[in-house]
């Protein structure tokens, strides 16, 4: 099996830092939303970050995941879950099928 190479990435907002292999593509975009394509079969992963001003509280986070999901049919549940600081929600959507999860900080 070929050793796979990882390339170290930070969007320009700086806010998290991904590593992916060296022979996908990544994009970012001018409003900070990050795509990293493999090359072999078109699956992408796309990362955006947002930031809140106020304090965060589990409500406030999970009214945000609704909003950003509203537009799509689940096929599963929303899982939650807890970890120190973190909320971590996490969600199936049918549409090609998506999947959509959440780190909330709170």
């Amino acid at each position: 099996m070929q050793e796979i190479k990882f390339i170290s990435f930070t969007p320009q907002n700086g806010r998290y830092q991904i590593s992916y292999p060296s022979d996908y593509l990544i994009e970012e975009a001018d409003d900070g939303i990050v795509s990293i394509t493999c090359p072999q079969n078109a699956i992408t992963l796309t990362l955006s970050s947002y930031t809140n001003n106020n304090t965060t509280s589990e409500e406030s986070v999970s009214k945000f995941f609704n909003m950003m999901t509203s537009d799509y049919e689940p096929i599963s549940d929303v899982i939650k879950a807890t970890n120190n600081d973190q909320l971590i929600l996490e969600g199936k959507f049918y549409e090609d099928p998506i999947w959509w999860g959440m780190v909330g900080y709170l």
